[in-house]
Parts: C-alpha cells; sequence; structure tokens
C-alpha cells in the first residue's frame, strides 16, 4: 500500500430479505434463525437496524397418550386450556376428553355460543364436534350437515359457519344452536367457478377462499334460508391452493395465493384489501414446493412486540417467516441445516 493510504470500510448489513436467485437453500443470502429490528434515535432520527435472536421452544404439555399425528392446538381463555389433537385423541391440557373419528389431518376450531354457553366448534374435514365448558365433546350429528366438510369453520352473529368444497355451498347452523342444521340455510359462492378452500372473518364479514378467487358475504339478517347475502363488489380473482395456510390476526387474514396466471406469494386480507407481502425470491421458494404446497402449514404468533407469520414447507423441509412490523423475511430452523418450525 503506497505512504499513509487508509482503505476504505464498508459496513455489511447482517439483515436482509432473502435474494436467492434459485430455490435451494445453499446460495445466496440466507437469513437464518433470526430476525430483524428497526430502532430510531429520537433526538436525531436516524434510525438502526439491529437482529435479534428467534424466538425458542420448550415443553409446555405432555398429554397423556404421544401416538399419532399432531394435528392442531387451541388456546380457550374461558377455561384457560389448551386444546389439542393427536392421532384420533382430543386433549384438555394434559387430560383425554374424547375421540374423533379420523386419526390424520388438521383440525380447524372457532368459539362462539350455543344459547348463552360458550363453546368451541371444531372439524377434523369428515365430522363437526363441539366442546363446552365443562369438556363434554359432542358430535354434531344432525343430518342436514354435509359431511364431509372443508376443514374450515367459522362464527358470525351466532351462527357456525362450514363449506361444502365441491360445490361452494356455505351451509350455517341455527342461530346459537350448532347443533341444529337445516336444508335451507345456505348460500353459495358462486360469482367464480371454483372450489372452496377456507372460511375466514374480517371485521362482520364472513369471507370465503377458493381455488382462484376470494369473496366477501355480510349478515343480512335474512328471516329465511341463509342469513348471509353477497357483497357483490367484494370478490378477487386471488385464491389459495392450501386451506392450512391460511391464518388469522385480530383484524389480518394471511394466506398463500395463487392465481389462474400462474406461481404462489404470500398475501394479506386488511380492510377488504390484498396486499402481496412476499418477495420474488420467497415466491421462486414457494413455487419450487410444487403440487404439495396443498399441504402447507401456516402460522402466528407474537414474540416481543414482533408480529411473525410463518409457512411450512413439507417437501423442501423449511419455514420461511415474515415479520409483520418489520416487513421483512427470514428462515427459522429447527437444528442445523434446513428443517422446519411445526
Amino acid at each position: 500500500m503506497a505512504g499513509n493510504q487508509i482503505p476504505d470500510s464498508v459496513r455489511i448489513l447482517l439483515a436482509a430479505n432473502p435474494s436467492n436467485r434459485s430455490s435451494s437453500a445453499s446460495f445466496d443470502a440466507r437469513f437464518l434463525n433470526c430476525s430483524p429490528e428497526t430502532v430510531e434515535t429520537d433526538a436525531t432520527g436516524t434510525k438502526r437496524l439491529y437482529v435479534q435472536k428467534r424466538p425458542g421452544y420448550s415443553l409446555f404439555l405432555s398429554p397423556t397418550s404421544s401416538s399419532g399425528e399432531g394435528r392442531g392446538v387451541h388456546y380457550w381463555p374461558k377455561t384457560n386450556k389448551h386444546y389439542s389433537v393427536i392421532g384420533s385423541d382430543i386433549f384438555a391440557n394434559i387430560t383425554d376428553i374424547g375421540t374423533l373419528t379420523t386419526t390424520t389431518g388438521l383440525i380447524s376450531w372457532v368459539e362462539g355460543y350455543s344459547s348463552a354457553n360458550e363453546i368451541i366448534f371444531l372439524t377434523d374435514g369428515t365430522k363437526c364436534y363441539t366442546i363446552n365448558t365443562s369438556d363434554t365433546l359432542t358430535e354434531v350429528t344432525d343430518a342436514q350437515l354435509p359431511t364431509p366438510v372443508a376443514k374450515s369453520v367459522q362464527y358470525l352473529d351466532g351462527y357456525m359457519f362450514v363449506i361444502d368444497s365441491d360445490t361452494g355451498e356455505i351451509y350455517n347452523s341455527d342461530d346459537l344452536t350448532p347443533s341444529s342444521w337445516t336444508a335451507l340455510g345456505l348460500i353459495t359462492a358462486e360469482i367464480y367457478p371454483d372450489k372452496a378452500v377456507a372460511l375466514a372473518k374480517q371485521r362482520n364479514n364472513l369471507v370465503v377462499i377458493g381455488e382462484y378467487s376470494t369473496e366477501f358475504f355480510y349478515d343480512a339478517a335474512n328471516t329465511s334460508g341463509s342469513p348471509l347475502d353477497r357483497i357483490q363488489e367484494g370478490v378477487v380473482r386471488v385464491g389459495c391452493p392450501a386451506v392450512g395456510s391460511v391464518a388469522q390476526d385480530e383484524n389480518r387474514i394471511f394466506f398463500i395465493a395463487q392465481t389462474k396466471t400462474g406461481g404462489y406469494s404470500v398475501v394479506i386480507i386488511e380492510d377488504y384489501n390484498f396486499k402481496v407481502i412476499s418477495t420474488e425470491a420467497v415466491s421462486r421458494v414457494l413455487d419450487k414446493e410444487g403440487s404439495t404446497i396443498s399441504s402447507t402449514e401456516g402460522w402466528l404468533t407474537r414474540h416481543k412486540g414482533h408480529l411473525f407469520y410463518g409457512v411450512n414447507l413439507s417437501t423442501l423441509n423449511r419455514t420461511l417467516v415474515y415479520d409483520v412490523n418489520e416487513n421483512e423475511w427470514s428462515e427459522w430452523s429447527s437444528k442445523s441445516g434446513a428443517n422446519q418450525i411445526k
């Protein structure tokens, strides 16, 4: 080096959105097991980017039977208990409270009312059940309830709703009576001819997410037939290939999206608006999952002021995580290598 020349220093950011040129985890930027956090200095208004470790996990409950597939967990504040399904057994904390007829597949849960009493309503995609505050599991046996149903249930204004995935028909229970259903209590999501995938709720509206379209319905308080009417302008030609990817917080819906033009992305519905939150690099990874994208599982968690939406990709065995607060993607792993968080 000539004379007293001092080399330039360059600050290299340790946090960045994934920028992979392919779906491989072996090349390009990979932000693993950590999350970014922007801190602004009040005095100067300057911002600094810091890197935080991802949250860990430890054993919380151990149900009395550990055999079979873990199919879902639901926390119910009313009883302050965690309900889980392992194989065909359903547990309240660690106590076995009953048996379902199926042994695999995701469980869909929602809280609601039966008369004036709070309950959990759930489906395994074949049958529907209720759990009361005494932890009594009861199968819904009304012949007017369609079986099987899509693995998605919702509650709105006293009614339980399920969907027939093949027809797009939305069935409702009797008011405040989830054990009773009528043949005329239905309306169809039919603006576009695709199958129904999942039910969600946006503010006081019911959202029906299909394979390639999404429709919005509201409670019109109809005295016969379905209480719902369609919001005519509330339809978008964006659908979902994976019922398990749908997750909700207080007022937003997250899911893996698809359109008939091809490819996968991740979107948020907020105040009836669709926003794509996946980057091109993230979409490349989703596309590589191929047909098994249908088994993708989505989840939400809050940690130290951040809200995270994660998607578990079963074939690639990777978990991609979006930090809603920072608008940044990273990847979480349960151990060294590309092992998904579940």
